[in-house]
Formats: structure tokens, sequence, C-alpha cells
């Protein structure tokens, strides 16, 4: 089905989740205390990355989400969307 064994990552998940709490966006989401809603490694564009989802409802309907997306092998942020 297309699928291939993913391997040569240099940052675990541990790690990954401390450069997500590291990023300034991604920490103040944080203080909201939002559940965790994804957390896996993909490749997408040609590079293996961590990525992270994380969400809490802010009442009257107004679900509030934030994603990170980390390089696997350097550590570097590749995308961050919080909502305000």
């Amino acid at each position: 089905d297309g699928d291939c064994p993913i391997v040569n990552w240099t940052n675990d998940s541990d790690k990954a989740y401390q450069i997500a709490l590291n990023n300034e966006e991604i920490n103040q989401f944080i203080s909201h205390n939002p559940k965790i809603e994804g957390f896996s490694l993909r490749t997408r564009d040609g590079i293996l990355s961590w990525r992270i989802e994380w969400s809490y409802d802010a009442g009257m309907d107004n679900p509030k989400n934030a994603l990170i997306r980390i390089d696997a092998t350097t550590g570097e942020v590749l995308y961050v969307k919080v909502d305000e």
C-alpha cells in the first residue's frame, strides 16, 4: 500500500515536545491547559517531522487549536499555527 518504515531521525518525541514548549506561541497556548489531539511522526514534502496538535474549548462553541511541526532530524520548527 506504499507505506514504508520511518528511520533515521535524531529527535525523539520527548525532545520534540520540549522544542514545542520552548516555542513562544505554543507556550502561551499551553497556559490554557489544552489537551493533546495528536502527536505523530510523518514525512511531508520529503521531510520527516513531528506533528503535535492541541485544543481546548474557549466556551460558546469556540474551540481553539494549535499545531506545530518540528523537523525530526534537525529540531527546526517548520510550522506553527495557533488560534487567538
